[in-house]
């Protein structure tokens, strides 16, 4: 009877030790796909913080291209002003100078 009691009770534990081997392997393969995700994840993160950084460095580019174009426009235009004022004033002396009537 103890013989049988004991067969019985190895018999369940070895039940349950296989359960456990199943469970523990499930839990390996989600460990597993967790460590998967989180590289992918990290990976994902590195190369979002490399765009980040190479459009920073495009939109800073631009800044100073703008700067640049701005800077060249604005020179132009006081040129431009300047040569029209160099203009007026050697018109002026020949309009006043210009008999009535005549244009």
């Amino acid at each position: 009877d103890d013989l049988a009691a004991e067969t019985a009770a190895h018999a369940e534990t070895m039940q349950r030790l296989r359960t456990c081997e199943r469970e523990l392997a499930a839990l390996r393969v989600e460990r597993d796909a967790a460590v998967a995700a989180t590289s992918d994840a990290q990976k994902a993160f590195v190369e979002a913080t490399q765009a980040q950084a190479a459009l920073s460095a495009e939109l800073q580019a631009a800044k100073v291209h703008a700067a640049n174009e701005a800077a060249e426009l604005k020179k132009q235009l006081e040129e431009a002003r300047e040569a029209e004022l160099a203009l007026s004033a050697s018109i002026r002396p020949a309009v006043t100078a210009a008999p009535e009537g005549s244009s």
